[in-house]
């Protein structure tokens, strides 16, 4: 069970990492090509996302049985953590909860999906 927890926790970690360069990138996008708020609040969509499939990826791929169940639980535990964090730092959520709960849960899944065997 503790190199279960430890996988996730690092697949968790390098969700993040995946996360924080990519908002970097939306950011610079932002700042120089004057994108508008719907073009920033999708890309922001798109890479919850990405995170979120890259680390149903990693982790059910580090697991030997019910790997989407991992996927969609990384996905679950991904958006948990982001949404405690965005209430914690801003008294609110940045994106709609249940679309970014969706969002995060299919795309774990997804990447799950997406282990070869």
């Amino acid at each position: 069970m503790a190199v279960k927890g430890f996988q996730l926790v690092k697949t968790l970690i390098i969700a993040y990492v995946i996360t924080a360069v990519l908002l970097l990138l939306t950011a610079f996008g932002l700042y120089r090509l004057h994108l508008s708020d719907w073009q920033v609040m999708a890309a922001v969509v798109i890479i919850y996302a990405l995170s979120c499939f890259a680390g149903g990826y990693i982790l059910a791929k580090a697991q030997k049985s019910r790997r989407m169940l991992w996927g969609m639980g990384f996905g679950i535990l991904y958006f948990t953590v982001l949404t405690a964090a965005a209430f914690i730092l801003t008294k609110g959520a940045a994106v709609s909860t249940v679309k970014a709960l969706i969002v995060c849960l299919l795309a774990g899944g997804a990447g799950a999906f997406a282990t070869p065997e």
